[in-house]
């Protein structure tokens, strides 16, 4: 069977058409990021109610929603423990039928630092003392909530906002303790998977309101186990023939087309 997923920081909130966006791209599963008190517009136009992963009202920092034209059989509970609450993570886990079952994982890592600063200065030792905290809570999440929650039998999707570069993209220069982790977890990176040149496609996803000199691959779709990725991209710009304004957030849309056997 063939899948679309879709993961989307929408930039505190949105701005007016994210919405429209979202549901004109099709996906079958969608994880927004910053949605605070978006989400019933997302699901009326996507057509589809979400699932909120941070526990939090409606408008009141409900960082995480899953939305879904699967049925959801399982919400996993929220994280607990130092590193990680469910503002950073969460999980459901989805009967796509047929007998097929696939985990979703959504995430926030901790924005903190100039990362773009760091990167641009080349001062690894900075970049990798910035990335302490996010690789405390990418251990965390895969080593305790994961593990947990997930099933190794099962197909699985860690989806989102990662606030740091990959060692994939950036080896020479960072040690990419995060994404790293997250390899060495069993995961594969889809987008560098299918477009394996950083130099011809470096894939930045943020930050493409152009506010900096660069554009950094900060958002991520991993998946583990039986799933086979056949094709990705970055939605970052608007329409031909929509408003002469900026995109709807400093994020792309990371977008990808993935194979799940029988």
């Amino acid at each position: 069977m063939r899948l679309r997923i879709m993961t989307w920081n929408i930039l505190d909130g949105g701005r007016p058409g994210v919405a429209a966006l979202i549901a004109a791209v099709r996906a079958d599963v969608v994880v927004t990021i910053e949605t605070y008190g978006m989400a019933a517009e997302i699901g009326a136009a996507y057509g589809h109610q979400g699932v909120a992963i941070t526990r939090r009202p409606p408008g009141e920092g409900d960082n995480l929603w899953l939305f879904s034209r699967y049925p959801v059989a399982e919400v996993y509970p929220e994280p607990t423990g130092e590193h990680l609450s469910s503002f950073n993570a969460g999980g459901v886990r989805l009967d796509l039928g047929g007998g097929r079952e696939l985990d979703v994982f959504p995430v926030w890592l901790h924005h903190l630092g100039d990362l773009v600063g760091e990167l641009e200065r080349g001062r690894r030792e900075g970049l990798d003392a910035l990335d302490h905290t996010r690789h405390l809570q990418v251990k965390a999440l895969l080593h305790d909530y994961v593990a947990t929650n997930g099933s190794p039998d099962r197909p699985a999707i860690l989806a989102g906002d990662f606030n740091t570069v990959s060692h994939l993209d950036w080896g020479d220069v960072v040690e990419g303790r995060v994404t790293r982790e997250v390899q060495q977890a069993g995961f594969h990176d889809v987008y560098r998977s299918l477009r394996p040149d950083v130099r011809t496609d470096p894939g930045g996803s943020w930050d493409v309101l152009k506010r900096f000199d660069g554009a950094y691959r900060i958002d991520y779709l991993f998946t583990r186990g039986a799933i086979d990725p056949v094709a990705t991209w970055m939605l970052g710009e608007r329409a031909p023939g929509d408003p002469p304004q900026d995109f709807f957030s400093d994020h792309a849309a990371l977008i990808a087309d993935l194979r799940i056997p029988s």
